[in-house]
């Protein structure tokens, strides 16, 4: 059987947006996609019905996928052609563990859907971690470690629904927008991170940790872009910025309002392959902000996620989990008042993340 464009694929990643995302994607290059959400779900499916190429995440709940592969390779009833690793580990001892699981591509997140599409036909695929030089087989799947997410996944599942829901309604992945309307949505962006960013500042402005706020400002990039776009200084400047923000009294809320933030650009990375696929945009003509930490995106999150846990104390728990829920709140009514880009599809997703906007905000 050859693997072709129309073949079976099995999607398994436990992010609900990411799998409406990369489902999407990978359809619209004409593969048959089926969806799970963990490996103990893929498994299911494969008892079911034949499947040609499964792409699955690493990191999931009741099953992940090093256990998955090697459940796949070690029945010889499942007849699998490729298994496909999509993960934000790129650590050498995971990389090999893949190998010795029986995954055949190691692509590591943000990913490019040209790269997936060629690893699930079984091209070469430069980014394939499994065969860059670089890469031994010298760390034992013992070794392996990832990073403690445990607080990252208690905000993660406190704003889902508030993600959920905005997912619904905006529609980033229209392939029928035009530079009108992806400068008007440039816009709504403009007004609500130049208005947060001036209150994270000041509230922080004589804190010994200011540096993680104010290196991490992305309102430059957006102006940049609009300018690029054909905005003057002066319309820029007129532009309507948000009123409803969330409070900032403190750190527990610094940190709430940047997980959204910053998790937004996770999400931004898929858009700005789109935005580039549809509309020709890159990050010198009018993509900056979506592109904002560029090949440094997966570095710039992990370090956050490690600030985050560091300053962390459980007493403010509660306090940051509400400021990322208010984020949320205020960004998508500003998004969908100011941006008015609604998805009327439901079947149709777009993004955050964590990218919420993430509007995909892909944690």
């Amino acid at each position: 059987m050859l693997i072709s464009p129309c073949t079976k694929v099995l999607l398994v990643e436990d992010n609900d947006g990411l799998r409406r995302v990369y489902k999407r994607l990978l359809e619209a290059h004409q593969f048959d996609v089926l969806t799970a959400e963990h490996g103990a779900a893929a498994l299911d499916v494969l008892a079911d019905q034949p499947i040609d190429v499964v792409v699955t995440d690493i990191g999931m709940p009741v099953m992940d996928g090093f256990e998955l592969a090697r459940q796949i390779r070690a029945n010889s009833a499942i007849q699998v052609r490729r298994l496909v690793a999509l993960t934000a580990y790129s650590q050498p001892q995971l990389v090999a563990q893949a190998q010795k699981c029986g995954i055949d591509v190691y692509l590591a997140k943000p990913i490019n859907i040209l790269d997936l599409k060629n690893a699930i036909l079984g091209n070469w695929v430069e980014a394939d971690y499994l065969h860059q030089p670089s890469q031994t087989d010298e760390y034992s799947s013992h070794e392996s470690e990832k990073p403690t997410d445990s607080l990252r996944s208690r905000l993660r599942a406190a704003t889902h629904d508030l993600h959920m829901n905005l997912e619904r309604q905006l529609d980033l992945l229209n392939p029928n927008q035009d530079l009108s309307v992806y400068r008007k949505l440039l816009a709504a962006f403009y007004g609500f991170y130049v208005a947060i960013e001036a209150r994270l500042a000041h509230a922080v402005e004589h804190e010994p940790w200011s540096s993680e706020i104010l290196l991490r400002r992305k309102s430059s990039a957006l102006r940049t872009d609009l300018v690029a776009l054909g905005m003057s200084d002066n319309e820029i400047d007129q532009l309507p910025t948000a009123l409803s923000l969330p409070e900032v009294r403190g750190l527990a809320d610094v940190l709430g309002i940047m997980y959204v933030l910053e998790g937004s650009s996770l999400g931004g990375a898929i858009l700005a392959k789109h935005f580039h696929s549809r509309l020709g945009l890159t990050r010198t003509n009018g993509a900056s902000f979506f592109n904002f930490y560029g090949e440094n995106l997966q570095n710039n999150w992990r370090q956050f996620l490690v600030w985050l846990e560091s300053c962390s104390p459980p007493a403010n728990e509660s306090r940051m989990i509400a400021a990322a829920q208010t984020t949320f709140r205020t960004l998508g009514d500003w998004l969908l008042t100011q941006a008015k880009v609604v998805n009327t599809d439901k079947n149709l997703s777009s993004l955050n993340t964590h990218g919420s906007a993430r509007s995909h905000h892909l944690r």
